[in-house]
């Protein structure tokens, strides 16, 4: 498993609200600070967090999950050719979970990509960066459904 520094993401809190965490629950407070999950650790974070989150961390098979690191069968990043459809990668800049080095390698093969990179934004830069992330989002969609418009698909 590559670390910190190969994937790129330093986790770091860069926002806390102290009241908040103190007026969570032991469970609540080690899923919301836990593991490099949340650089912004505020109340608005922690309500999406807990109802969008949460639930799944909490219902995750453990065992399952730690017997899934075996590496893939196949290399995902290797294409014989590019990419030629509007494609959007995004990723947090404080993301130590995934990173976000690994995109920048396949530029070449996403000729007509965009790669995002947002900071003050870890695992969860759909919450933590929910305005940049959404308005990213709709603009790839966009994209892709004026391109198959103009292809009549």
């Amino acid at each position: 498993m590559r670390g910190p520094e190969e994937k790129g993401g330093q986790f770091q809190v860069l926002e806390r609200d102290n009241a908040l965490l103190e007026s969570l629950t032991e469970e609540e407070r080690k899923y919301f600070e836990g593991k490099g999950i949340n650089t912004i650790q505020n109340k608005r974070v922690w309500e999406r967090f807990k109802t969008e989150v949460l639930p799944g961390l909490k219902m995750a098979d453990r065992s399952f999950l730690e017997n899934c690191r075996e590496p893939l069968s196949f290399n995902v990043d290797a294409f014989e050719k590019p990419f030629l459809k509007p494609t959007l990668m995004l990723a947090g800049r404080q993301d130590s979970i995934v990173g976000y080095r690994g995109i920048w390698k396949l530029l070449d093969l996403y000729p007509r990509a965009s790669f995002v990179l947002l900071d003050k934004a870890a695992h969860n830069l759909q919450i933590e960066q929910e305005h940049l992330f959404t308005e990213t989002v709709k603009e790839w969609l966009n994209r892709v459904t004026i391109e198959m418009g103009s292809k009549g698909d």
